[in-house]
């Protein structure tokens, strides 16, 4: 905000002439529409897509279709919805395709596509296994990697068919994978981070492997200047750790202005600026400038 400044010292008072803005790099932005919980968020080149859900479930089958106006900071709802039922799932935005593998523990688990242009959801493929919570997807160039527990696939759109990767070093969920320049990374329950070598079909440990704070099922990871941006919340204080892939380091960012309830937190970048979703009132909604 502006605030007047004043400075009185031995009975002499300076003004400093016109109000002062407080820089910060939050800025609360306007309320979301939907609950962060289960919502798709598909961001196509800056061009940012959520699938929410309208109300507070856990087994939400349909979500609306909204818009990022980068405009107004806010949520514009596109008059489409989508009917799906995933407690668990993985998402990974390929040019105007949205691929999410999800599962629930009613229907089988399958892979669906979203494309952008028509603002459907169809399924194109049955998962190769099924049950569990820990699902994810990274782009593997031209394959999908995915995740299933311990198991590793990769998905070829092209002739629809799964084909089984050394398995994982532990398990991971989508909140803890990340893909930054074309390096494939995990981060695992044990706290430890990997990246995987696709010609030798390996995951190498990284040198600083140890994650600096607790492992939750709660987190998104946001890529913005090339780093991974890990938003955790743990007894509903938010923090956020940041990864450098080039350093192999990490480094935390002080004072989010905000908290937040379990597992309802939303992520996405555009330029040099993250957006957060969720906080104490589920609808709360931030913009966080890297800049700074």
């Amino acid at each position: 905000g502006d605030y007047p400044v004043e400075l009185r010292l031995g009975g002499y008072s300076v003004n400093a002439g016109q109000p002062i803005r407080c820089l910060t790099a939050w800025n609360q932005l306007p309320d979301l529409p939907f609950t962060p919980r289960e919502s798709f968020v598909m961001n196509f080149d800056s061009d940012v897509l959520v699938a929410g859900s309208p109300d507070f479930m856990y087994n939400s089958a349909d979500r609306i279709v909204h818009r990022f106006d980068p405009g107004t900071k806010s949520f514009n709802s596109l008059g489409k919805s989508i009917s799906c039922m995933a407690n668990f799932f993985g998402l990974v935005v390929k040019g105007d395709k949205a691929y999410i593998s999800r599962s629930n523990t009613i229907f089988p688990s399958v892979l669906d596509v979203f494309d952008r242009n028509t603002l459907t959801l169809s399924t194109i493929s049955d998962l190769p296994v099924s049950g569990g919570d820990n699902y994810w997807l990274m782009d593997g160039d031209s394959v999908l990697l995915a995740g299933f527990g311990i198991s590793q696939w990769k998905f070829n759109m092209l002739s629809g068919k799964w084909t089984r990767l050394c398995d994982l070093p532990a398990e991971t969920d989508q909140g803890h994978v990340f893909t930054i320049e074309g390096r494939n990374f995990i981060i695992t329950y044990r706290n430890e981070i990997y990246e995987y070598n696709a010609t030798t079909n390996q995951w190498i440990k990284r040198s600083w492997s140890s994650f600096p704070m607790n492992y939750t099922g709660n987190s998104i990871t946001v890529v913005c200047n090339n780093k991974a941006y890990v938003c955790s919340n743990y007894n509903r204080y938010v923090e956020i750790n940041v990864y450098n892939p080039v350093t192999d380091t990490w480094e935390r960012e002080d004072d989010v202005p905000f908290y937040a309830n379990w597992g309802l937190l939303i992520a996405f970048s555009i330029g040099e600026t993250i957006y957060i979703g969720g906080g104490d009132s589920l609808a709360g909604f931030w913009s966080f400038d890297t800049s700074y």
